[in-house]
């Protein structure tokens, strides 16, 4: 039978009692620090019951709080009903910190547990810090769920595929000679790596560790000698191993990395405190100097090769197919009374994974109608699913993973009629929108007329522009008479300055060209 979620909470506070344990924080996170992770380590979601990525449980004898930010507001509220388990919205004046809880509900001299594994290491030094003002410990205890979790997924045991160079556009050898050349820099021996996306941009091997994520769950040694990659051996196929071996690469057990790293004989090494979690860095050698400071990697990976540009060119132009072909579907589709949110959903991936070198999506797919749009990260269920109609608004927020580069696309969607307010509604959206872009990007034309003897009005246009933002008045009649000259869509105007003469062009024509002198605003 299965525990509710009063059962499981009370089964984590029988294991306070022998452990001496006042409190226990469970976060979102994996033993890497990941924002999404696989089952196995969904245990905030386990003992809380709420689904959202993000989110903090903090379970005392007598009481119990779970901490998230605004995009779970209204989801928590639901999701915790009856739980016995207080929402704290984070980022509200009246909202304590997690930190602040404790202090307020434990007594000077009792200790705040933790697993390890599970928090940085700057985490865990900032709790140290904000506890002890109040004469409170942090006691690394490790992960109670493990005894009363009964039913708790497997670890993720997914096989590891080589990424095609094809694809990465630089092969393996070449990332940690990179890697190797920024070390020699600092004077570093050695770089620890944590974060599943680097590792995996590293060894240019991927996974399906992770729902929408094509990481591996492994850890990363890299020295100026050698490369020691920690992974579960049931991940490893033959071709991965002598992929591997080719490159020189060492392989142990991923549950043996605190073992290694207890006796690892290197001089010194760098680890990230935000992405390394505080047992591994407790379990490194005392002899072997910690260092503490951003991995190469983020850097080297964040700047794209030509071969990893032209993917994500090609991969958002199928993506662009197949979502013309969904839009077209649903146009003609939705007048039938017959399609609802989930079913949408379903649709729009299969136009996607006919698309050459689909993987997967890049994240669940947002399809929000009418008041489900409002809903921040709505995501739709059995239970909330509604059918579309030709009128109102869609929210449309989904994204593929390709081989060759990753989507994300949001789209608002008029299924039909619009009601005035909705009208409305809209129109102050978009003003509102180019109105925070205007004067941040070059590429805005803002256009304000308030010539009384004209209609007034203003508006905001994309344009192809290139040079410091500039502000320029021209007569309304003027202007008027060389607009009524055209005689195609593409207009060039080349400007000197807010006092200086703008020459109007047509870019297909050498014959036609205007000079129009500016007014003092």
């Amino acid at each position: 039978m299965k525990q509710s979620i009063k059962e499981r909470v009370h089964a984590l506070r029988m294991t306070f009692h022998p452990n001496s344990i006042k409190a226990f924080i469970i976060p979102s996170t994996d033993p890497h620090l990941s924002e999404y992770v696989a089952p196995h380590w969904m245990s905030r979601e386990w003992i809380s019951g709420f689904t959202g990525s993000a989110g903090t449980a903090v379970i005392l004898m007598d009481k119990a709080g779970l901490w998230t930010d605004s995009r779970y507001f209204l989801q928590a509220t639901k999701e915790l009903e009856g739980s016995g388990i207080t929402l704290y919205k984070e980022m509200l004046p009246e909202t304590p910190s997690i930190t602040e809880f404790l202090c307020q509900h434990l007594k000077p001299g009792e200790s705040v547990s933790i697993d390890g594994k599970m928090f940085s290491v700057q985490q865990v030094e900032q709790m140290k810090e904000e506890l002890a003002a109040h004469q409170l410990q942090v006691d690394i205890f490790g992960d109670p769920l493990s005894s009363i979790w009964k039913d708790r997924p497997a670890m993720p045991d997914s096989p590891a595929f080589i990424y095609d160079i094809k694809y990465a556009g630089k092969s393996c050898e070449e990332k940690i000679s990179a890697i190797r050349t920024e070390l020699k820099k600092k004077g570093v021996y050695a770089l620890f790596i944590s974060a599943l996306d680097e590792i995996a941009w590293t060894l240019n091997l991927r996974g399906n560790d992770v729902h929408c994520n094509p990481v591996i769950v492994s850890y990363l040694l890299i020295t100026q000698d050698e490369v020691t990659y920690f992974i579960s051996p049931e991940k490893v196929t033959a071709e991965v191993e002598t992929y591997l071996k080719e490159r020189q690469i060492g392989i142990q057990k991923y549950d043996e990395v605190e073992t290694y790293l207890n006796s690892f004989p290197g001089k010194n090494i760098l680890i990230d405190p935000r992405k390394t979690n505080y047992s591994i860095y407790s379990s490194i050698n005392p002899q072997c100097s910690i260092l503490r400071g951003e991995s190469p990697v983020a850097l080297l990976k964040a700047i794209r090769n030509e071969q990893e540009v032209a993917g994500i060119h090609a991969a958002m132009q199928r993506d662009g197919v197949a979502l013309v072909k969904f839009l077209k579907w649903l146009e003609e589709s939705v007048s039938t009374g017959k399609e609802t949110e989930l079913s949408i959903d379903k649709k729009l991936h299969e136009f996607r994974a006919a698309q050459l070198l689909y993987m997967g999506e890049s994240f669940d797919t947002i399809a929000g109608y009418k008041e489900h749009g409002a809903i921040v990260h709505y995501s739709a269920t059995p239970e909330s699913d509604v059918t579309l109609q030709p009128r109102g608004f869609l929210l449309l927020d989904s994204g593929a993973q390709y081989l060759d580069g990753t989507t994300d696309i949001t789209r608002t969607i008029a299924l039909g009629e619009l009601t005035e307010e909705e009208k409305t509604e809209i129109k102050a959206d978009i003003k509102a929108g180019l109105e925070g872009l205007a004067g941040q990007i070059p590429g805005l034309l803002s256009i304000q007329s308030s010539n009384s003897d004209q209609e007034e009005g203003n508006d905001n246009i994309a344009v192809d522009y290139q040079g410091d933002p500039i502000d320029i008045g021209f007569n309304i009649d003027f202007l008027s008479d060389v607009l009524s000259n055209l005689k195609n869509d593409k207009v060039k105007i080349a400007l000197s300055g807010p006092q200086g003469s703008a020459l109007i062009t047509m870019p297909e024509s050498n014959d036609f060209k205007y000079v129009l002198m500016p007014m003092r605003l």
